[in-house]
């Protein structure tokens, strides 16, 4: 009669224990929200924390690129998808709570001054916030990599784009996946 309470009370627990792994793994499993544009059909997810470079490979990784935004619409819905999202990151070797920015394909990395998405393109659709792009950080450093800014004392108009310095800031990047790219 010991023997089947012993059994019985140890079950639970067995129980418990395996609940736990389970939700962890799938935890582990998940990764980043997932985000997907009903007009395109694109995916989208935020990066890791670091420099535009990093983004960009990371998101090269996942079989896509820094987002390309197109039009106002598309600005308007990365806009209402991602400002909840955690965009904390470093701005000038401070870590920095949410809200701060997002970085995006745009880079005049390539010619000083002409600015192309990740796919080469010249823009078609700006959103650049009064006064920018102007290729300065605070130290004088040169600006080549362009941010969604979110933070409204660091850029008063939430949403407005910014050069900036990818040293001097790290933050994540929004990736696209692009529906003719994604997997069957």
């Amino acid at each position: 009669m010991n023997k089947h309470i012993s059994i019985l009370l140890i079950m639970p627990i067995l129980l418990i224990s395996c609940r736990t792994s389970s939700q962890d793994n799938e935890q582990l499993t998940q990764g980043p929200a997932l985000f997907t544009r009903p007009e395109t059909g694109n995916q989208y997810f935020l990066s890791e924390i670091g420099t535009w470079e990093e983004a960009q490979s990371q998101a090269e990784a996942a079989g896509g690129h820094l987002v390309i935004i197109e039009d106002e619409q598309e600005q308007a819905w990365l806009m209402e998808t991602f400002q909840s999202q955690d965009s904390s990151g470093y701005l000038a070797g401070e870590l920095r709570p949410s809200p701060l920015a997002f970085w995006i394909g745009l880079s005049d990395r390539q010619v000083e001054g002409e600015f192309r998405w990740v796919n080469g393109e010249p823009l078609s659709y700006q959103n650049f916030a009064p006064g920018e792009p102007n290729n300065t950080t605070p130290e004088g450093k040169e600006e080549d990599f362009v941010a969604l800014a979110l933070d409204p004392s660091y850029n008063p108009v939430i949403g407005y784009w910014n050069d900036g310095n990818q040293e001097r800031g790290q933050v994540r990047g929004i990736i696209e996946i692009e529906r003719q790219d994604l997997p069957d």
